[in-house]
């Protein structure tokens, strides 16, 4: 889909458009979100599978030829990363857009980071919602996407592929903790942002702080810190002392802009990447849930909650781009 394509869509279904879709097949344009969490899993997954997940190695080769469309030698139809456009320096609808919004960033602003990546929350959740106590005794391992869609599809017998993606999916349902909800959210427009280069991967860590509460926490201090020394090691602990510390304070300071107050550049970035649903009304830092900080960054106790309120955020910041977008293709 193209850039016109994506902005004749009705406005619910622009809302709702889901970036991971980009070049797939029907199929999976139409499964449900938590459907589709298993298949993108499955689908995008290295296949280097160790012999104890065989069942999900087995199920990977089965989803990667059921989701796969070719024209001779050439592949038409496929799920991937929206965020590997740009590291492949390919055209995409996501890169369009950014490009339509955020111009004056092309140059700093190489790469794309989707901010509330799925599978630490998901491994948490499997672990300590989902998984048996049975599973947990044999697991000899630590709860992986590989090894969830193993326990979700290891189940003897003769199921196809949709029968075993909907059973799966209803397993991890089976709470009715508003899953579908943050799944829906996932490859939402607003849980997208541009970034520097060596800027995602670092403040991850591993997926324990790939919360963007916490990483516009460390944001808002960088902007209020005066010295120089100081600037730079928050920066340094942003990016866990992985990342291109300049590179990110070339952006942060192309968002801000360089002239004011840290109040007043720290405000003008909030602004200008329609962050105004992650602050309050002083522009403090919402967290994602009570006591959630960086230094203190467990997993949700109320997962059901926290996942209407990222669904809720993600949601409101896809409608601010929106339209920031059509007002800068007027």
């Amino acid at each position: 889909m193209d850039l016109e394509g994506y902005l004749s869509l009705p406005y619910e279904s622009s809302l709702a458009y889901d970036f991971s879709a980009e070049n797939a097949t029907e199929e999976y344009c139409n499964a449900s979100s938590i459907e589709k969490y298993i298949i993108y899993k499955t689908y995008t997954s290295k296949n280097d599978w160790s012999n104890i997940i065989f069942h999900g190695k087995s199920f990977r080769e089965e989803v990667r030829k059921q989701y796969s469309r070719r024209h001779g030698r050439k592949i038409i139809k496929w799920i991937q990363d929206p965020d590997s456009d740009f590291r492949n320096n390919r055209q995409s609808l996501l890169k369009e857009i950014y490009n339509g919004i955020w111009p004056e960033l092309g140059s700093i602003c190489t790469y794309s980071d989707t901010m509330t990546s799925a599978q630490y929350i998901m491994s948490g959740y499997f672990e300590k919602e989902i998984e048996t106590g049975q599973e947990k005794s044999r697991r000899r391992q630590r709860c992986s996407a590989r090894y969830m869609i193993t326990a979700l599809v290891a189940e003897p017998g003769g199921k196809g592929l949709k029968e075993k993606i909907e059973m799966s999916a209803a397993r991890l349902d089976e709470k009715k903790e508003h899953l579908e909800e943050f799944l829906s959210a996932w490859h939402m427009l607003g849980n997208y942002c541009p970034v520097p280069n060596g800027f995602n991967g670092p403040r991850s860590n591993f997926g324990k702080h790939d919360f963007w509460d916490l990483t516009l926490m460390m944001i808002r201090k960088w902007y209020f810190a005066e010295d120089k020394i100081l600037k730079e090691s928050i920066l340094k602990d942003l990016l866990h002392a992985q990342g291109d510390v300049r590179a990110c304070a070339d952006w942060l300071n192309k968002c801000g802009g360089t002239q004011g107050s840290g109040e007043v550049r720290w405000k003008k970035f909030v602004q200008t990447l329609c962050f105004e649903d992650w602050v309050n009304q002083d522009y403090e830092v919402i967290p994602l849930w009570e006591g959630h900080e960086r230094d203190h960054a467990l997993l949700p106790n109320n997962w059901g909650g926290f996942f209407q309120e990222c669904h809720r955020r993600i949601l409101e910041r896809t409608k601010r781009l929106r339209e920031k977008l059509l007002k800068m293709l007027k």
